[in-house]
């Protein structure tokens, strides 16, 4: 699930904590206990500063919101992460900034249902990291709110749902990242004409992130609705 420890399995043990850990009967071979389905939860916290002395958290409708259950942990840069094991479904989430209600991320309408980031688990998923209070990570923040554009894009027809059409105001070789509303990129390729087509068979329904750039650092942004 994206680690290189030699393939062997760890556990974080925090000697502050005064709890018990259980993990269940993990299947022979496999990651998660039997019945359940991981998702490994990630946080740039760089931006941020210092480090609250509770630590960052993060809460999902699994476990009823709870801002103090769900502690997460770093190896290094600023990246903070933990494992949770769940049932396939549907779910919210969003990440604290301590352990309090009051200190939960405020997130942009774009990325959000009800206000908290969305998920659906059907098999083992490692989430991108993303930037606390943003739709994405750090290094992409605004894309969904169509921040920094410096050349015009038009996505059409929008909401979509086989055929998409991208034009642009430039005749150049464009690269394309299309991001769905956890992050994870979904497409990437090349335009290389001011008007081309995208094949969106194997998209599932959602909000995406299309985010276009030139060689030259331009780029522009956009919100795609498929249905």
């Amino acid at each position: 699930v994206g680690y290189n420890f030699v393939d062997n399995r760890w556990l974080y043990v925090d000697s502050l904590a005064n709890d018990t850990t259980f993990i269940g009967a993990i299947l022979y071979a496999g990651n998660t206990p039997s019945g359940k389905t991981l998702v490994r939860y990630k946080l740039n916290t760089n931006h941020l500063g210092a480090v609250p002395a509770s630590g960052f958290h993060v809460a999902a409708s699994f476990q009823s919101f709870d801002p103090t259950k769900i502690k997460l942990y770093t190896f290094g840069n600023g990246i903070y992460e933990i494992i949770q094991y769940v049932s396939n479904g549907s779910y919210q989430h969003k990440f604290y900034n301590g352990n309090t209600t009051g200190s939960a991320e405020s997130l942009p309408v774009s990325c959000t249902s009800s206000g908290n980031r969305t998920l659906t688990v059907s098999k083992d998923t490692v989430l991108t990291e993303v930037c606390f209070g943003e739709c994405l990570a750090c290094q992409d923040v605004g894309i969904g709110e169509n921040k920094g554009t410096t050349f015009g894009v038009t996505l059409f027809p929008n909401p979509a749902s086989d055929i998409l059409k991208v034009t642009t105001d430039l005749n150049a070789v464009l690269n394309l990242i299309i991001s769905d509303i956890n992050g994870k990129q979904v497409f990437v390729g090349e335009l290389t004409n001011s008007e081309n087509k995208i094949d969106l068979a194997g998209f599932e329904k959602g909000i995406y992130f299309v985010r276009l750039s030139t060689p030259a650092g331009q780029v522009a942004n956009s919100k795609l609705i498929i249905e």
